[in-house]
């Protein structure tokens, strides 16, 4: 299918030293995409179903106290559905970089989370999760996605549609934390068809506190997580965990960038695949203390990576995510900084190391509230969200692929 709208308008380049980059992929375009989103919304998601269709997840402030957690999904035909509520609260953990996930099985059966307040602590809430049957029209009784009852931070998830009608689920845990100077750990559980969770596993037991997660299935049924690993020393470098025939391997880092940071800097990798292909973006500042984003490709489902390519134009803040294109490119974005404000912008990059000029998705602000733009395969382009802090807080969203 291709990438649909017929009314574009310009593409502009952001002014850097890789504007004229070497031949390579196409710039992407982007065209307009009325959002469903009203206002005063944010932390926005998005997940793709097998028959093409996307699900935006967003949260909804619904006065002084109540929070709710919205999705809507665009057909073919760049039509959004009514948007459906799948739960409120009013004692609800909201931030910038710790959203809802949402994912969506071929059988309609689509999982939603969110985070929800424990104790006293300002940082001890658990995951809530809730599932639909009809594909989002209807959900059932919220539940808790871990069995860990401890007063302390459980967030950053992914969720990943599996076969037969499971959901994988990743996060980071906060369980040890109840010790002195106990670590943030990485745990995974799966959510049946039947909806019983099962399978739960420790995947690393010493993680980055507060970085995104990301997970995604290559062709052969490899699941592949990516996270910001955390060592001894502070180096704080991104790692895959994969699962693949059944067991799952060690941590191993994607790239050895040295990045040694006494702090969490809230900005996780993003992770794709396709076939046996794997993509891999994320910020990192190195240790010559550059940022950078980098992008880096597996041909083998995650097992080794290749020569990482950076992707930016030379003033990062980072917040990536990444979506592949077809069996050779990518489409990646980031925010970069642009004089007091910041630029969502794309690239598209080839394995081969090529990359494409960069283009302008959108204009937004620097600050938490912004948030971190998401994206999502939809005809032969993506589909990207952001939240728009200009004026007040609103979720947008805009078609960005070839011409």
């Amino acid at each position: 299918m291709k990438f649909l709208m017929g009314v574009a308008f310009a593409v502009v380049v952001f002014g850097s030293p890789l504007a004229g980059a070497q031949a390579g992929p196409g710039a992407p375009v982007v065209r307009p995409l009325a959002s469903p989103a009203g206002e005063a919304t944010g932390e926005a998601n998005l997940a793709r179903h097998a028959d093409g269709s996307l699900y935006l997840s967003w949260v909804a402030h619904q006065g002084e106290d109540t929070t709710a957690l919205v999705l809507s999904r665009l057909t073919l035909d760049t039509s959004w559905s009514k948007p459906v509520t799948v739960a409120r609260g009013a004692d609800w953990f909201v931030n910038w970089a710790d959203f809802p996930a949402v994912a969506a099985t071929e059988n309609g059966i689509v999982t939603a989370s969110w985070l929800e307040k424990v104790g006293g602590d300002t940082y001890a809430y658990d995951i809530r999760a809730a599932r639909s049957r009809d594909g989002g029209l209807s959900w059932g009784m919220p539940f808790a996605l871990h069995d860990d009852t401890s007063a302390t931070e459980h967030g950053f998830v992914s969720l990943t549609a599996l076969a037969a009608g499971q959901i994988g689920a990743v996060w980071l845990d906060g369980r040890e934390m109840v010790r002195e100077n106990g670590p943030m750990t990485l745990r995974f559980a799966q959510i049946g068809a039947d909806g019983a969770i099962r399978d739960s596993h420790l995947l690393d037991g010493r993680v980055c506190d507060c970085c995104q997660t990301s997970s995604a299935l290559t062709g052969d049924g490899t699941l592949v997580v990516v996270y910001r690993d955390r060592s001894d020393t502070e180096v704080r470098d991104i790692s895959i965990a994969r699962r693949a025939a059944g067991q799952w391997t060690a941590p191993a880092a994607v790239c050895n960038d040295g990045w040694k940071i006494d702090g969490c800097p809230v900005n996780g990798p993003s992770v794709t695949a396709r076939d046996s292909l794997v993509a891999v973006a994320w910020f990192t500042m190195g240790t010559q203390d550059s940022a950078r984003v980098n992008v880096a490709f597996s041909s083998d489902n995650g097992a080794t990576f290749g020569t990482p390519i950076t992707v930016d134009g030379g003033s990062p803040i980072g917040r990536t995510d990444i979506a592949i294109l077809d069996p050779n490119t990518a489409i990646v974005v980031w925010l970069e900084k642009k004089d007091d404000e910041a630029a969502i912008m794309a690239r598209t990059v080839a394995s081969s190391g090529e990359t494409s000029a960069p283009t302008l998705v959108a204009l937004t602000s620097s600050s938490r509230a912004s948030g971190f733009p998401r994206i999502e395969n939809f005809g032969d382009g993506v589909v990207v969200v952001w939240t728009d802090v200009n004026e007040g807080s609103r979720v947008k969203t805009a078609l960005v692929g070839p011409e």
